[in-house]
């Protein structure tokens, strides 16, 4: 990228309005759509607001072609968004990193040395003071919210790239897997339509088993959960582990709860049950569901989330947040959800408010302003 011009070919940054100044911001989009189209789609909404041009490129950022990657950062680039601001007088960078872990190994370090501004989901404070390396960076370090995956409000921005960049993780797959995901996610305005569904369930908690050693703990939470509530007696709900096989270990099989499931068919059975329970995703992340079910208006019953509610939210958000996520420990969460559920005022209630936090908070728009 040429100082003075806009990163998209030909176009100069100072005058990219018909002679006018503004201010030119360039996604790099080499990350998967599954992690970046939720904080890109509210960054375009606020750059229009601001009066800044906002630019797609399918080429290789320069800022990468500086650092060198980890095997690990290499594997794990899918989840990291590379930004470009062009004005007048500067050229600079910022990174969304959406990666899962919320420690210390969960920064691309090398990338971190070279931007402006750090983004990090699941952005622990603690560990910015006790994490080596991170305390030097951790002024450019700012934590955002939620995400989940949806469809592109401009979907044709993130046609796939049709050369292979082998550098970076993009082939043939990649092609094939863009194509299908903008095809098949649904858009935020489908999602917010379900919150006109009526419940039919009492409960949910469905997710993916996964085999790999770092669930392990994940896994054996919800299990734990999943006996807890069977002997709870008349609860109808969707609960399980979806994805489950033969080479799974029989004390997870037990708790099988069909096929893996699409995005649409996931969100329509939270939106068909009155209260939802949450657990923290590996690395003790706020996982999707954190903010699909606050999206949905859901009631919710969850563990004490590790470093959230944020304490620059203000306190009324807070509190609704911190009476929800509660639980102490898998064990807690039956009483908790036969309280609720007894409670069809405080159902209403939490609805109203859940969905009011999202979009205040943490709905794309509320990540493009923060």
């Amino acid at each position: 990228a040429i100082p003075g011009r806009c990163p998209v070919v030909g176009r100069k940054s100072a005058r990219c309005g018909g002679g006018k100044s503004m201010t030119c911001i360039t996604y790099y989009d080499l990350a998967s759509e599954y992690y970046m189209a939720y904080p890109v789609d509210g960054l375009m909404a606020e750059a229009a607001r601001r009066g800044c041009r906002f630019s797609v490129s399918k080429e290789p950022p320069a800022l990468l072609m500086q650092v060198e990657l980890s095997p690990q950062d290499r594997e794990l680039i899918h989840t990291l968004g590379i930004f470009q601001v062009n004005n007048r007088n500067s050229t600079k960078w910022f990174c969304i990193d959406s990666h899962d872990d919320s420690s210390a190994r969960g920064y691309f370090r090398s990338v971190l040395q070279k931007v402006d501004a750090y983004f990090k989901l699941n952005c622990n404070p603690s560990v910015l003071l006790s994490g080596p390396g991170l305390g030097r960076s951790k002024e450019k370090i700012h934590s955002l919210g939620c995400t989940f995956p949806i469809r592109p409000s401009k979907p044709w921005l993130f046609l796939p790239r049709l050369r292979p960049c082998k550098a970076y993780g993009w082939n043939w797959f990649s092609i094939r897997r863009r194509l299908r995901a903008l095809q098949r996610l649904p858009n935020l305005e489908w999602l917010r339509n379900l919150r006109k569904q009526r419940p039919e369930r009492d409960v949910f908690l469905a997710r993916r088993y996964y085999p790999q050693l770092g669930h392990a703990g994940s896994n054996e939470a919800y299990c734990r959960v999943f006996d807890s509530l069977k002997q709870v007696g008349g609860l109808s709900g969707f609960l399980g582990f979806i994805g489950t096989s033969a080479e799974t270990p029989e004390r997870f099989r037990r708790h099988a709860f069909g096929p893996n499931r699409s995005s649409r068919d996931h969100l329509g059975l939270i939106a068909r049950s009155r209260v939802c329970i949450y657990l923290p995703g590996v690395y003790d992340c706020l996982s999707f569901k954190f903010g699909e079910y606050l999206a949905l208006g859901k009631p919710i019953v969850g563990m004490k989330l590790p470093f959230w509610p944020r304490s620059d939210m203000d306190i009324e958000s807070r509190e609704l947040l911190e009476g929800q996520f509660c639980c102490a420990k898998p064990e807690d969460i039956p009483a908790k959800l036969v309280e609720l559920l007894r409670d069809a005022n405080r159902q209403d209630y939490l609805k109203a408010n859940n969905i009011l936090i999202f979009e205040r908070c943490f709905s794309p728009a509320a990540v493009g302003r923060q």
